[in-house]
């Protein structure tokens, strides 16, 4: 998760930036828990795929290994992405809603979002969600010009390769 610190302040950034626009605002509104959960998936996924394919994460049969290692190689760097991406967009949920309690007036969202009813905080938790979301995928362009050797190194796979390869053993 650390290797995400400048991939956050990135995504973190331009979610602010998108919050001057009132479109974000309406989005929030308008979509519903459905759609947001499934751009939340979206994202995410995007973002592991993306992370997987531009730092060539992916364990290929030429590289000679078994095909059972491989396969391990390869599920223990896609869980470990999973798990730190949905990491990596927890917290910046949890930073674009304490952004958004703080900056967005209920009377602004109200006004600008053409919010028809009683403002609660549900349309502060859907307004960070759909910020989450696309910073999330905006996030993934950011991930691919990290230090590609510092990417290996967060992932499982890559260091239990490693051990095997100083250790010599020809199982790898």
């Amino acid at each position: 998760m650390s290797a995400f610190k400048k991939v956050i302040a990135v995504a973190f950034t331009t979610g602010a930036f998108a919050l001057i626009f009132p479109t974000m605002w309406t989005l929030s509104h308008l979509l519903s828990e459905s759609r947001l959960a499934l751009l939340s998936l979206v994202a995410i996924s995007l973002m592991v795929v993306w992370i997987i394919v531009s730092h060539n994460l992916w364990e290929t049969p030429a590289s000679g290994e078994k095909r059972s290692m491989r396969r391990l190689y390869n599920q223990a760097t896609v869980m470990t992405l999973i798990l730190s991406v949905i990491t990596y967009y927890v917290v910046l949920f949890m930073f674009f809603f304490i952004l958004v309690v703080t900056l967005v007036p209920p009377e602004a969202y109200t006004s600008l979002a053409d919010l028809d009813g009683e403002f609660s905080v549900i349309n502060y938790v859907g307004l960070a969600w759909i910020l989450a979301s696309i910073t999330t995928i905006t996030g993934a362009i950011g991930a691919s010009l990290e230090n590609e050797e510092m990417v290996k190194d967060i992932t499982y796979g890559y260091r239990q390769k490693r051990r095997y390869q100083e250790s010599g053993n020809d199982d790898a």
